[in-house]
């Protein structure tokens, strides 16, 4: 789950891609939440990290997830956000 989809978080997913991670289990958020299928506006960057999945906010997109990668603003990630993430993943 990457909170943020500028210049850097696009770089770093597409290492992660590199490295045998599937680009469809990579959930991408930006300012306006997650990049999902047939959300308007995505830039061609944006656009290949669009996936299918029901999540639209960072809190949703947390739920679950195995690993955070934090490449936005400080304090976007709330102790709510935390509560819904695996213990072990």
């Amino acid at each position: 789950m990457f909170a943020g989809a500028g210049a850097a978080a696009i770089a770093t997913a597409e290492h992660y891609v590199r490295l045998g991670v599937l680009r469809e289990h990579i959930i991408m958020c930006d300012h306006k939440g997650v990049i999902y299928k047939g959300r308007e506006g995505l830039d061609e960057f944006k656009q290949r990290f669009a996936i299918d999945t029901k999540a639209r906010t960072l809190a949703e997109a947390l739920q679950g997830a195995d690993v955070f990668v934090g490449l936005s603003v400080a304090g976007i990630v709330t102790a709510t956000c935390c509560r819904g993430w695996r213990r072990s993943p």
